[in-house]
């Protein structure tokens, strides 16, 4: 029998020890993305840790994590795997964070899920310490859908990471990097020092000062933001509307903006039933019509009941074309004489006297208007008005002013003893006409149409792109924006208020004379407000129609 001393025996042991660590020194931390459409390769993360270097291998990983996304993933996954290509050269980022919205069921949680995950793998410390990342959450159910992506789409507790409850929700990877669970419930206990990578998953469920509070420390290491959210509906969430909103100035004016707003459409989602989705569309319309472009469009709109909810800066605020120009056409077919534009006209002393003044493009049929210029002049006449207008280089041969109604038999002070606004208008040879022409014997003077079907109208042209406003009409931007509706009287609709409700006034007027046919493109029926609410069965009466419709 052989003897082996104590010492072979020692020495022995210390070499399988160090056989038994070279064995699993390494271990491959890969994620790739791929566009599952075509193949192509989006962006490959990690690659082979060491650890005893606690650093990353020259040699490539032989395994790795495979992720394939979506067409409407695809341009958020391009975005960041930029942002990371960037910031691992060493270069300047031109953003430090994402707002991936849109509508529900689009895969944004699980985008994200992937993107912040990728971030810890790739980049295990931030400038020499271990990089420290959050999933910030509103609720416990939210927290957990997270837990769930990572566990689904990354099982490899126990290789690649350990997770522990208590006394944190964390995640601890081989790396060394961290990622935490963080609460919503109080904005004041994010301010809890240094944050590399932070995602908020549903972020219109939190306020305001969760985000600020949140993202404050990213700037220590630069790192980066991700934000999940389904368009604001309530004031809580506001703050993302007025973010999403200098998003869009920036964009207008051809500049950078440090966050990036990417719209996912669930319509790509291969995991949802077209045909139930297309019903329940059908179903939200109904109930709650002004938010259905939020909840099935996906589209962010201001907060609360707005008078024009089809407006969208993007895609109004254009420059006015060169060319197509019908203008004089169309006046000289309705009114018999050649105009260069057509204006609307609102007559009030408090807070102003509005105009606004519109080339027509397109067809007689199918007229597209393009506000070029606005004039309000507060606390004013109409003479001050008509000054302020001469004032701009216009002339009376220049302009068919389409006029408050009212105008005809008073004036914006509404005192008897002045002369009504027309008479001051037709004073200084100005051409002046009311929006539509009188209908009945009763009275001398015509009727404005109803303010219900002016604002349906000014809606329906802004969704079928014949209505827009060129750059420099920013107080008519501004009005297009924010103008609310007020219960009318009846209570059984409603109406533009405040003092952004004139100088809309006016547009309504000018595209009531353009529109051939306004009445057809007001019917009761379309999306918003103003005709009487429908009883709970008439409403699924009405949603079975339509389904049947469409068999």
């Amino acid at each position: 029998m052989t003897i082996v001393s104590k010492a072979h025996e020692e020495f022995r042991s210390i070499l399988e020890n160090e056989e038994e660590k070279e064995l699993t020194r390494y271990i491959d931390l890969c994620v790739v993305w791929k566009r599952k459409l075509t193949g192509e390769v989006i962006y490959k993360g990690g690659g082979r840790w060491d650890r005893v270097t606690n650093n990353w291998s020259p040699d490539p990983p032989k395994e790795g994590k495979i992720i394939y996304l979506t067409e409407t993933q695809y341009e958020p996954a391009v975005k960041a795997a930029y942002w990371m290509q960037e910031f691992k050269a060493g270069r300047a980022r031109d953003f430090f964070s994402m707002f991936l919205y849109g509508n529900r069921a689009a895969g944004k949680t699980f985008l994200a899920s992937v993107l912040l995950f990728t971030l810890v793998i790739e980049f295990p410390k931030m400038m020499g310490s271990p990089t420290i990342a959050w999933q910030v959450s509103s609720s416990h159910s939210t927290r957990d859908e997270l837990d769930r992506n990572i566990q689904d789409l990354f099982p490899f507790k126990g290789d690649w990471y350990t997770y522990r409850e208590h006394p944190k929700h964390e995640y601890r990877f081989v790396n060394g990097a961290v990622l935490v669970n963080v609460s919503a419930d109080d904005a004041e206990s994010l301010k809890r020092g240094r944050v590399d990578f932070v995602l908020f998953n549903e972020a219109q469920k939190v306020g305001g000062r969760v985000a600020v509070h949140g993202i404050g420390r990213v700037k220590d290491k630069g790192g980066f933001a991700l934000f999940t959210s389904n368009p604001p509906t309530n004031r809580k969430s506001e703050w993302i509307y007025n973010l999403w909103d200098a998003y869009c100035d920036a964009r207008t004016k051809g500049i950078t903006f440090p966050i990036q707003f990417v719209n996912m459409d669930a319509k790509f989602n291969e995991n949802i039933d077209a045909l139930v989705s297309t019903q329940i569309d059908d179903m939200i319309r109904i109930i709650d019509p002004i938010n259905a472009s939020a909840d099935i469009e996906g589209l962010i709109k201001p907060v609360g009941a707005r008078a024009y909810w089809s407006w969208d800066k993007v895609k109004h605020i254009k420059e006015c074309p060169k060319t197509g120009d019908i203008t004089e056409n169309l006046t000289r077919r309705k009114e018999g004489q050649a105009f260069k534009y057509v204006a609307g006209a609102d007559f009030q002393f408090f807070p102003h006297n509005a105009g606004t003044i519109y080339k027509v493009f397109g067809t007689i049929d199918k007229p597209i208007l393009w506000a070029v210029d606005e004039i309000l002049v507060d606390e004013s006449d109409e003479d001050d008005l008509l000054d302020a207008i001469e004032d701009l280089g216009y002339t009376y041969k220049d302009i068919l002013w389409i006029g408050d109604a009212s105008g005809d038999w008073q004036s914006g002070t509404h005192k008897k003893e002045s002369r009504d606004s027309y008479s001051v208008f037709r004073s200084r040879k100005w051409n002046i006409i009311p929006p539509q022409k009188k209908k009945t014997k009763i009275g001398k003077s015509a009727k404005n149409p109803p303010i219900e079907q002016r604002v349906r109208l000014i809606n329906k042209l802004l969704d079928d792109g014949q209505l827009f406003v060129d750059p420099n009409c920013k107080k008519l931007a501004l009005a297009l924006k924010e103008c609310k509706l007020a219960p009318t009287r009846s209570g059984y609709g409603s109406k533009p208020e405040g003092i952004y409700a004139h100088i809309t006034d006016t547009v309504g007027y000018a595209a009531w004379f353009t529109v051939p046919t306004p009445m057809s493109k007001v019917k009761p029926g379309l999306p918003g407000i103003i005709i009487p609410p429908l009883t709970a069965d008439q409403q699924f009466e009405k949603f079975i129609n339509g389904v049947k419709g469409k068999i």
